[in-house]
């Protein structure tokens, strides 16, 4: 009875083959392209059931979908790196696939190069920070060094040792310029006038964070009855840790000094006194040892006494807010102007203010730790200075140094701050007038005529 409907199924077989008959995947990825609303997405999937199923139940129908679609897919998307990899990713087997991996490969490579020269422009900005930061780190690190050697060997060149501040401005014009233009600005009071530097910076230590510390130190001109007679380096030291001379250490070796490592403090002392000494030699390479005639009264015997003189500022725009000497001013009258001098005084009691502001030796600072001379010193002088080692930059060379022109005899006194009694320390440069040199005959010289003030 079944043999009809058996041979009518064989029948149908045979006439339409295994085509007839879908798998689940393919009938999946069929009904996935039917439901497609993306139109990219839609041909996507068209190829990839072209790829896959080429004797698939849908081939003929999906087929032709996908070859009408792939030229409007091709002009809309063959000028864009973007579209050309989609198009190979939805034809991978179409008429243009072989121009469209060769376009992908010129893309590549010039984005590769736009890469390459911007991870080369970027490696020379870095190259560039990193070297202004090395710049700026050594200018920090050499800083005190650079300013005191600058000043050391431009203030020793002038001219007037022994006169008015006035009367040195007006014969030193490039000196008086630099002194009063570049940052700090000086101030003017008590018998002196004062660039106050300062520099913050952090010191490394080992296994921890690096500490901060703060450079300070003053370059001043100094001042006797209103009158020239030095100038010092002076960094404050009230007897704390990481003060004075030790932070110029510490900023240039970049080595902290801990409170509770005496080891550490006796090297930077060493090293401070040492340097102290290397920037005399490298300013003053003919400087010779200071001779007991020229050291000046011990100065526990002579003293430190105060100068209130009222002092003309260089470049009159520094504001100067004390007293004329003796503390007042003559009746109806008001305190001379920056960069005035004071009404002229009858030749016979400026010559004895004049001598009793430059008689005799000015001692020498408490803490002294070396003294030499330099200039005009009536042939005085010991032994020759010398360089302690590694107290110079090493591209130092002694013998190419040409030392300022020293017009007068200047002491050079290096000096440590003395717990309990002093609290600054640095060098003190001072001004030997000529009355004081002894004469080879012995005794004293006779006191130098002054030069005449300017006419106004």
């Amino acid at each position: 009875m079944n043999r009809p409907r058996t041979a009518l199924v064989l029948s149908l077989l045979s006439l339409t083959g295994c085509a007839s008959f879908a798998s689940a995947d393919e009938y999946s990825l069929f009904r996935a392209i039917r439901y497609e609303q993306d139109p990219a997405r839609r041909t996507h999937l068209g190829s990839e059931y072209v790829t896959r199923y080429p004797q698939g139940r849908f081939i003929s129908s999906i087929g032709a979908e996908v070859s009408a679609a792939e030229e409007q897919f091709w002009e809309e998307r063959r000028s864009t790196l973007e579209g050309l990899t989609a198009y190979v990713a939805a034809y991978p087997t179409g008429s243009h696939v072989g121009e469209a991996r060769a376009r992908i490969g010129v893309y590549e490579a010039e984005r590769l190069e736009q890469r390459r020269q911007r991870e080369a422009r970027e490696a020379a900005e870095r190259a560039t920070r990193d070297a202004a930061r090395a710049a700026e780190n050594e200018r920090q690190r050499v800083f005190a060094r650079e300013t005191m050697l600058y000043w050391l060997r431009s203030t020793a060149g002038i001219t007037g040792w022994g006169n008015t501040l006035g009367e040195v401005a007006t014969a030193n014009r490039e000196f008086a310029q630099n002194f009063q233009t570049t940052a700090p600005a000086p101030i003017c009071r008590g018998g002196r006038c004062a660039k106050n530097y300062t520099l913050d910076f952090y010191v490394p230590v080992p296994n921890r964070a690096a500490l901060p510390r703060r450079l300070q130190f003053s370059y001043a001109l100094t001042f006797s009855e209103r009158r020239l007679n030095g100038y010092s380096f002076t960094f404050p030291n009230q007897g704390q840790p990481n003060q004075g001379l030790t932070v110029w250490y510490e900023r240039e070796t970049a080595t902290a000094v801990l409170p509770d490592n005496n080891a550490a403090r006796d090297t930077a002392n060493r090293w401070v006194i040492d340097n102290l000494k290397g920037l005399v030699a490298m300013a003053f390479p003919n400087a010779r040892e200071t001779p007991a005639a020229l050291l000046g009264e011990d100065p526990e015997l002579a003293g430190d006494v105060a100068d209130d003189s009222a002092m003309p500022a260089i470049g009159g725009d520094v504001a100067d807010d004390t007293p004329p000497a003796g503390g007042t001013t003559p009746a109806g009258g008001t305190t001379p102007a920056a960069g005035t001098t004071p009404a002229a005084q009858p030749p016979q009691a400026a010559s004895q203010a004049a001598g009793a502001a430059l008689r005799g030796v000015p001692s020498h600072p408490l803490g002294t730790q070396f003294s030499y001379v330099v200039g005009n010193c009536g042939g005085l002088g010991g032994a020759e200075i010398t360089i302690p080692e590694g107290a110079v930059p090493a591209n130092f060379n002694a013998a190419t140094q040409q030392p300022p022109t020293v017009n007068g005899c200047l002491r050079i006194d290096g000096f440590l701050a003395v717990a309990g009694v002093t609290n600054s320390e640095g060098l003190m440069i001072s001004f030997i007038p000529e009355s004081a040199l002894p004469r080879r005959g012995g005794g004293r010289a006779r006191p130098a005529a002054r030069p005449a003030r300017p006419r106004r």
